[in-house]
């Protein structure tokens, strides 16, 4: 969830893209990887400037930060309940944007789940406030990739709308956060 605390609109020009991977290691322990790519070819002045955002990632409860890169500072982890009651650990930092630079945003960490034979689900929110612009028909929300790679297994999975594709042990899915997204992978067989 990104908020632009910058005191301008400069959400108008910005673009962001996420990428997410899920590896399993050799010892069944489940990583996570989020990449957020930032966008912003505005100038200076109204409505243009800086994109300084307060980015908060919501992982699921007990989950843990093996590394990061990007924010201004190191990024705080906090448990907090999101939506229905559901406790969640979130990954929280400033991340500035200069006018027409990039920047990204990297974290990794460590997932409170196993596989053993079960499937695993990803859910990913649209943000609030983030539809279609107008003036800008083609934007279609933010461009998202999910992959799952586990090399000791082959899995079947997807998101159910025809966006993911599977090459030996890697399962992967490219589509947009226009809507809620889920994405299923299951080792064959269950």
């Amino acid at each position: 969830m990104d908020s632009n605390i910058g005191i301008n609109k400069v959400n108008f020009f910005a673009t962001r893209s996420v990428s997410y991977t899920v590896d399993r290691t050799e010892d069944n322990e489940l990583i996570a990887k989020v990449e957020i790519n930032y966008n912003n070819p505005s100038n200076w002045g109204w409505p243009g400037g800086a994109y300084i955002s307060y980015l908060r990632v919501y992982v699921p409860s007990g989950s843990e930060l093996i590394s990061e890169q990007g924010f201004l500072q190191k990024p705080g982890t906090a448990t907090e309940y999101a939506g229905q009651a559901k406790e969640k650990t979130v990954f929280a930092g400033v991340v500035k944007v200069d006018i027409k630079s990039r920047q990204t945003v990297r974290l990794s960490y460590r997932l409170p789940v196993s596989l053993e034979g079960q499937e695993y689900r990803l859910t990913v929110q649209k943000q609030a406030g983030t539809p279609t612009l107008p003036g800008r028909p083609d934007y279609r929300g933010e461009a998202f990739t999910f992959s799952f790679s586990d090399e000791q297994n082959i899995y079947d999975g997807g998101a159910g709308d025809g966006t993911c594709a599977i090459d030996g042990s890697l399962l992967t899915c490219a589509t947009d956060l226009s809507v809620d997204r889920i994405f299923t992978v299951a080792p064959r067989g269950i």
